[in-house]
């Protein structure tokens, strides 16, 4: 009996270790069999597929784990059928979805600045996937045993699943949506009620901050009184930390667009500038933020929206060319050359 036992758990040990190689290296393989297969624009729309796949196989495994816990109160020792067959369809589904999503990231890169969600994003769903496989071995496995090794290792990989599932889900929305996203909602109400009931005092320039010089009027011939370049460091990076970060910032920035750091702004090419120095009437972020608040283009797009004066700031600063630590900018030359 001993021996028999002690190659039991060996049997189970290489099933489990075969499991796992075969779920962590099967999307892998089916990246690169599609690549191998068809034309390369055939792949990228395969990829492509990931976003609307990808949705069944969360959905199915946390199904799964709900009827998985109506069973646990009940205190059955019966697997649930319901629960078993939406497990090896979601784990299979998993294993599509990873996949595709391979090629999806392949061909459709996200940002630098979010390496690392998509690295945890890829991984967590390989495990989703390997985990559930191994919970259905183990489930497949108790239909013609009932041995407390086998009971354990379905339990354990259930669970394991149905929390691997609902990580992956969370961490693709915050690839997605940018982090925080699910309780942006609130997060912007709580700062809303703030600001309604303790308002922020307005920052006033400082005294010592570079001036642009006005032109001498050639009627009269008096100087204009010079005018404060506003400051970008106190005026204008808080309103953009307070409600464009969350999309343009250093993790994510959507549309290639990073507003983070004010170099950021420029660092792209002149034709993809979204601020036109000298020309807030030609730019398209103050364009974007002056759209009515049921616009589906206004930006941002939720709560808390900019105020009327912090528009209006935003639209001076752009106008006096963008002042960046005392750098006014220039707009780019629209010579053919």
């Amino acid at each position: 009996m001993p021996f028999m036992r002690a190659h039991a758990h060996a049997t189970l040990r290489r099933v489990a270790t075969l499991a796992v190689t075969v779920a962590a290296s099967a999307p892998l393989a089916l990246a690169d069999t599609v690549t191998g297969l068809v034309p390369e624009h055939v792949e990228h729309v395969a990829g492509r597929f990931h976003i609307m796949l990808v949705h069944f196989p969360i959905a199915l495994i946390l199904v799964a784990g709900f009827f998985g816990i109506m069973s646990a109160i009940r205190r059955s020792e019966q697997v649930s059928p319901v629960a078993f067959h939406c497990l090896w369809t979601g784990a299979l589904g998993a294993l599509v979805a990873a996949g595709t999503g391979w090629l999806f990231a392949h061909h459709d890169p996200p940002s630098a600045s979010v390496e690392s969600d998509l690295f945890w994003h890829r991984w967590v769903g390989v495990a989703t996937a390997a985990t559930s496989l191994l919970a259905v071995l183990f489930y497949l496995l108790r239909r013609r045993s009932s041995a407390p090794a086998l009971v354990k290792g379905s339990r354990l990989f259930f669970v394991l699943a149905v929390i691997l599932a609902g990580g992956a889900g969370h961490l693709g929305g915050d690839l997605a949506y940018g982090e925080g996203w699910i309780f942006a909602p609130l997060e912007a109400a709580h700062r809303a009620n703030d600001a309604t009931s303790d308002p922020a005092p307005v920052v006033a320039a400082p005294d010592d901050e570079p001036v642009i010089e006005e032109p001498v009027d050639e009627g009269t011939g008096d100087v204009a009184t010079p005018v404060a370049l506003i400051d970008y460091a106190t005026q204008i990076e808080p309103i953009f930390e307070a409600t464009c970060i969350r999309c343009h910032g250093a993790r994510r920035q959507k549309g290639q667009l990073r507003l983070d750091q004010g170099a950021e702004i420029f660092a792209v090419e002149p034709k993809w500038w979204v601020v036109q120095p000298g020309d807030a009437d030609d730019s398209l972020l103050v364009q974007l933020i002056e759209l009515p608040r049921d616009d589906l283009d206004v930006m941002p797009p939720e709560e808390p929206l900019l105020t009327a004066d912090q528009i209006a700031l935003i639209r001076a600063w752009v106008d006096q060319g963008a002042p960046i630590d005392g750098v006014v900018h220039e707009a780019p030359s629209t010579d053919g050359g």
